[in-house]
């Protein structure tokens, strides 16, 4: 399985996300599909690599019974149910589709948009221009995985991708400034529920990016800094987010080899 997974080419991997989001939709009505993680980004034009389809779903507006017949929205579990009834799926530890007509499996990875994000709001998180959307399944927009990528660098403790999440948040700031995507209240929520808070996660990612990156920029990170100041000051946001991204080498903790 590793084998073929490695060798599964992009287009194979956008339209089995997008087969794996028809069937989503069939079982559960009223289920949205999102693209998000290293595929979202390859949609948007990032040369990274990714093996796998990362998918994240807003279910609340799906219907199953419960056992005492009530209805209620379906949730990832019960899709999983699902899935392992299905010869289009291999259903294990991990979660492949099979795509169509090549056979190819390519592992999806699916998460509950609203237990991930709180609170997530569809018409601010995610991009439905042409240009946001593959086969009619739709992506996170930028502003959504920037600070998606910020936060999921702080929570790990493995170098290699921390050093990508801080490659994939550049590369979605590029996108907002290219794109006039504006950050808002809504996306610094994922990162804490006040201005204090989400002033310490900005802080620990710019310490983190500089500890990580250190040699590929100038001393202080300026370039960084100037570019989300820019896209601060551009969103109407409170000065504090650009003050808390300044810092220097002696703030920063070296990586441990």
């Amino acid at each position: 399985m590793q084998s073929q997974r490695s060798q599964v080419p992009i287009p194979i991997l956008l339209e089995a996300a997008q087969q794996f989001s028809d069937w989503v939709k069939q079982n559960a009505q009223g289920a949205e599909v999102i693209l998000c993680g290293g595929l979202a980004f390859v949609q948007y034009g990032s040369q990274r690599v990714t093996q796998d389809a990362d998918l994240c779903m807003d279910l609340s507006r799906t219907q199953r019974s419960s056992r005492s017949g009530a209805p209620i929205p379906f949730d990832t579990n019960a899709l999983k149910d699902i899935a392992s009834r299905d010869s289009r799926l291999i259903v294990g530890p991990k979660i492949y589709w099979v795509h169509q007509p090549t056979r190819i499996p390519v592992q999806v990875d699916f998460v509950d948009a609203n237990l991930f994000w709180r609170p997530f709001d569809i018409r601010a998180m995610v991009d439905t221009t042409p240009t946001g959307t593959v086969g009619g399944v739709p992506s996170l927009n930028p502003p959504t995985l920037l600070v998606g990528k910020m936060k999921s660098a702080l929570e790990r403790s493995d170098q290699t991708k921390q050093s990508k999440d801080v490659w994939d948040f550049d590369f979605a700031m590029t996108l907002c400034f290219q794109r006039r995507s504006p950050l808002t209240v809504r996306h610094l929520e994922h990162l804490a529920a006040d201005l204090q808070g989400v002033c310490h996660v900005v802080h620990e990612f710019a310490k983190l990016r500089l500890s990580l990156m250190g040699k590929q920029l100038d001393q202080n990170g300026s370039m960084w800094v100037n570019a989300w100041a820019s896209l601060i000051k551009n969103s109407g946001l409170h000065r504090s987010l650009i003050d808390a991204a300044r810092v220097n080498q002696a703030q920063t903790t070296a990586p441990v080899a």
